[in-house]
């Protein structure tokens, strides 16, 4: 019996996911172990509890899009599930990188109680941090916009041909 097709682009969905979460597990938790991330800058020590969002549905959201990006560009943008799955998973990347941008915002503006080293400036985080943070959610938002015409261009099309 042959699977059908969104069977199969869900199994390889699922097997990107599994993938992802094991290498995670294995490489940076060492297997359900307790990790943190620890940073330390200047003279101030910031200790964070890495979230199942950053540390694995950002790598997840990233691989899906680029792969269901480089199977539509493959296919000409005809294919409606593997449009579907490509703008879902842009649109989610887009969320989480603005949650992104906004925890680095919040760090930007972050100062300590003790004084600094003298030339050093009261900035944590550098501007250019932000300003990448803000062109990747500009081409992601972009991207996302291109993709939604082309699809809805194809909408129609893919429907003629699927009837003769």
């Amino acid at each position: 019996m042959k699977p059908t097709k969104p069977l199969k682009e869900f199994i390889i969905i699922a097997i990107i996911f599994i993938l992802i979460w094991l290498l995670y597990c294995f490489l940076v938790e060492g297997f359900f172990g307790n990790s943190s991330l620890d940073i330390n800058m200047h003279d101030t020590y910031f200790v964070i509890k890495p979230s199942f969002l950053n540390e694995v549905g950002m790598p997840f959201l990233w691989l899906i899009t680029i792969i269901y990006l480089i199977r539509a560009r493959v296919n000409r943008f005809e294919n409606r599930l593997q449009n579907s799955i490509l703008l879902v998973s842009c649109f989610f990347l887009n969320v989480t990188m603005l949650f992104a941008l906004k925890a680095t915002a919040i760090f930007e503006g972050m100062n300590t109680v003790y004084s600094r080293l003298p030339g050093s400036t009261n900035k944590v985080l550098f501007q250019s941090d932000l300003q990448t943070f803000f062109t990747i959610q500009i081409i992601l938002t972009v991207l996302l916009v291109i993709v939604a015409i082309i699809t809805a261009k194809n909408w129609h099309k893919a429907i003629y041909e699927t009837k003769r």
